[in-house]
């Protein structure tokens, strides 16, 4: 996963919102491996967030539309 968040175009950020959560929950495996794993991924999206780009927010889970369109 952590590989594929880079090609992650800069229009489409909101898809990293979608996976947040099952990344944390990474974090607390037993597993040394998975959790680097996690650790990894959350990275990734730090830096491919940190680089800019648009969040759709009305494309997110949750978001109410009338509450704002896009952001950065």
């Amino acid at each position: 996963m952590s590989v594929l968040i880079p090609h992650l175009p800069s229009s489409a950020l909101h898809m990293i919102s979608t996976i947040i959560p099952e990344v944390v929950l990474g974090t607390k495996e037993p597993s040394d491996k998975a959790r680097g794993a996690a650790f990894e991924v959350i990275l990734a999206m730090g830096r491919k967030m940190s680089a800019g780009g648009i969040v759709k927010r009305n494309l997110m889970e949750g978001m109410d539309e009338d509450k704002g369109g896009e952001g950065i």
